[in-house]
């Protein structure tokens, strides 16, 4: 019989292990990377009596079932901007930058409408300047971005009411946006006018919101494990 397999001893496992934490410090120490914890440190905006939630690593935002009644969070995203004169606190378009959360949508609305975005407002709604982001048009999702206009890509991807799934959201300065669901690439934006460039004009901002619509059922999206990368230069 051949002896129970090891990996604090087999050689090609260590080997591996110390391959991957050389990648992740490289990674570390070639960029910013943020973990933005969700207890504190945001704001929020509610109507007609939406309630927001925040925990340590997780934030959760519900409508009331009053028509149209909305909550949004927003909280600062500081130092994408680092290395610019008295720009710490702008994003800085023009550097590889990766979003990845978790998200979660509860119930389902026809006419409920949840986003999760990176943007230099916190005004709940599309995109009206330099961002990226994703839709929710009640369970499908959209890709949504904005250089000079507004930018959506149909991402074919209909969530389950109460799963989560892994979002990634990939900018390439000047070329290309994807974006991922669980690892697959389920859509790219390459129209230079949908894409942000450049430094931008106001804070950075991660903000998430959740619209009733029109129907009288409460809508909830959760929020979690939000990180942000961006390459140093």
């Amino acid at each position: 019989m051949s002896p129970l397999y090891n990996p604090y001893t087999d050689a090609k496992a260590i080997a591996a292990v110390r391959s991957n934490a050389e990648t992740l410090a490289a990674l570390v120490e070639g960029g910013n990377l943020l973990y933005l914890l969700t207890n504190a440190g945001w704001s929020s905006t509610v109507t007609g009596g939406g309630v927001v939630t925040r925990n340590l690593s997780s934030l959760i935002l519900y409508t009331s079932t009053t028509t149209n009644s909305s909550a949004l969070v927003a909280g600062e995203a500081c130092f994408l901007g680092q290395g610019q004169a008295g720009m710490w606190w702008k994003p800085y378009w023009d550097r590889k930058l990766h979003i990845i959360f978790r998200v979660m949508p509860y119930h389902t609305d026809a006419a409920g409408v949840r986003r999760v975005q990176l943007k230099e407002t916190t005004a709940i709604g599309a995109l009206t300047g330099s961002g990226i982001g994703v839709r929710f048009d009640n369970l499908a999702l959209v890709g949504e971005s904005y250089g000079t206009e507004l930018g959506e890509v149909d991402l074919a991807t209909t969530f389950t009411a109460g799963l989560d799934k892994q979002i990634a959201i990939i900018h390439y300065p000047g070329s290309k946006i994807e974006w991922y669901v669980n690892g697959v690439l389920k859509g790219t934006q390459s129209i230079a006018a949908k894409i942000p460039s450049g430094a931008g004009a106001a804070t950075a901002n991660f903000v998430a919101s959740v619209i009733n619509g029109t129907s009288t059922t409460s809508i909830r999206i959760d929020i979690s494990l939000v990180r942000i990368w961006q390459a140093e230069s």
